[in-house]
């Protein structure tokens, strides 16, 4: 590929980290910014649904009993429902640690955008409710 279709298709500076400039691209190729940079509020709620479902299949799996998952749930969705948004993307990004999960590569690209943390975050404990409240047992 010639140098100059590298820069202009923005291929020579790639993201390594969800907080690099170029990282916005990566998150509108994922369909989760538009064009401008507006959160897609729609693909972060299916996202966040997808991966508290998947998150609470894995505590499922993880522990010995429905007792021990309610037991990790509960505090943690109470914790996350009164935090700030900053703190519930931490405290849920600790909840992968705690069943030693690593979080998933979206997840970790959305790291980067405060709004889309924020976004995502409240989307993942609400639906990790729905989920614990029975809807997912």
């Amino acid at each position: 590929m010639k140098t100059d279709t590298i820069k202009n298709t923005g291929l020579c500076r790639r993201a390594f980290s969800p907080f690099d400039d170029s990282a916005t691209e990566r998150r509108r190729r994922m369909g989760l910014v538009s064009e401008t940079g507006e959160p897609d509020q729609n693909s972060i709620e299916v996202l966040s649904h997808v991966f508290a479902a998947q998150y609470f299949d894995d505590l499922c799996d993880f522990c010995q009993s429905i007792d021990d998952v309610q037991a990790a749930l509960t505090p943690f969705i109470d914790a996350a429902e009164k935090a700030e948004p900053k703190q519930r993307f931490l405290l849920m990004c600790l909840q992968y640690d705690a069943i030693y999960r690593a979080l998933p590569e979206p997840v970790w690209w959305i790291s980067g955008a405060p709004d889309l943390a924020a976004l995502f975050s409240a989307g993942f404990v609400s639906h990790l409710r729905r989920l614990a409240e029975g809807g997912g047992i």
